[in-house]
């Protein structure tokens, strides 16, 4: 499968899709509906009507990748969002834990904001 990173852009269409379309239909979709580039290295997750299949595209650098997965049992579920968008910006960790069929609201997560390095702060020469 993949292993997204914390920085790996990742979109969730919200609306669900025809699954017999295939790549192209789907990265115009991207390009349509979320303005995105999906030729650029960013994830994009679409579902069923019935949210029992995914399908994941994006690029690797040489070539258009798709996966597909179906649940056997139980639905997708999706993170709360907001109603009026049609795609919503996810991160790596709740793509995996979609894929997964667990429920990202109920994890318990650590509220704190993440690390991130400050710039150093220079002597003054003497």
């Amino acid at each position: 499968m993949i292993s997204p990173s914390h920085s790996t852009k990742v979109f969730m269409c919200r609306k669900p899709v025809d699954f017999r379309s295939g790549y192209d239909r789907l990265a115009n979709i991207c390009k349509m509906l979320v303005k995105q580039n999906p030729y650029d290295g960013s994830v994009f997750l679409f579902f069923n009507r019935d949210y029992t299949r995914a399908k994941i595209i994006y690029y690797d650098g040489t070539g258009a990748v798709m996966i597909w997965k179906r649940l056997e049992a139980g639905r997708f579920k999706l993170p709360q969002i907001s109603p009026n968008n049609d795609f919503a910006s996810i991160n790596g960790t709740d793509l995996l834990v979609i894929l997964e069929g667990l429920n990202a609201q109920s994890l318990n997560r650590n509220k704190k904001k993440s690390w991130v390095p400050q710039p150093e702060l220079r002597a003054s020469a003497v």
